[in-house]
Order: structure tokens, then C-alpha cells, then sequence
């Protein structure tokens, strides 16, 4: 065990011994404490793997503080920025205007396209 690791072990076991009563489920302390008794490396293993996570969650928060302070910049729109297809993402603000000339959209026959189906299939 490195010094680091000795001095994170300890920290973690003297937070764990500073906690005073706490409330239990009875039905999951009965469950653990019958899981547990036949496995004699698993407190070892519970704090090994809570040490491991509260490194992996420190290590997120300063990476997501990184990130936050300093963005990545993009020299043009991403593959997923808003706008960067026509016609999609785009913010009420970017309502789509068709050009000028356009051609007008096909007229809708009364009743919607379940009418129109069925008043096909009747024909046939």
C-alpha cells in the first residue's frame, strides 16, 4: 500500500467511525449481515470499492470544472449544433421562411390521410 492509499484508507475509515447511530432499514441490515457473514474479504472489498468510486466521482467533478471554465471551441457548427442541418434544431426565433418564388405546398384533401386511405381502399 502506497502512502497515498494508507492516508485515503484512513480518511475514509475515520469518516465511517465518526458516524453515530444511523437509521436502518431492518429488512435490508438483516439481508446484508446474512449475505455477508460467509464472505470474510467483503468489508474489504465494500471499502476498496467505495474508495475506487469516490476517486472516480472527484475525478468527474474536476474534469466537469474543467470543461466548464474552459469550453472546447469548434472552428465551424458540430455534427449535432442547432442549425447545422437546414430545417432542424433550429429555435423558434429561426422559424422557416420559404424563398420567395417557392412553390406553395400541395393542397390537403378534407379529412387527413386515414380518409383518404380508407376512401382509397373502398375504391379498389
Amino acid at each position: 500500500m502506497t502512502p497515498q492509499e494508507h492516508q485515503l484508507l484512513s480518511d475514509f475509515l475515520n469518516r465511517l467511525a465518526a458516524v453515530d447511530k444511523v437509521a436502518k432499514d431492518p429488512e435490508a441490515d438483516v439481508l446484508i449481515h446474512q449475505r455477508l457473514a460467509p464472505l470474510p474479504d467483503a468489508p474489504y472489498l465494500l471499502v476498496q470499492r467505495a474508495l475506487l468510486l469516490e476517486q472516480a466521482l472527484e475525478a468527474a467533478q474536476q474534469q466537469i470544472a474543467r470543461l466548464q471554465q474552459n469550453p472546447p471551441h469548434a472552428d465551424g457548427p458540430g455534427f449535432l449544433s442547432p442549425g447545422a442541418v437546414p430545417g432542424f434544431g433550429r429555435a423558434p426565433s429561426q422559424a422557416y421562411v420559404p424563398l420567395p418564388g417557392a412553390a406553395p405546398a400541395a393542397p390537403v384533401a378534407p379529412g387527413g390521410w386515414r380518409d383518404r386511405l380508407f376512401l382509397s381502399l373502398i375504391h379498389i
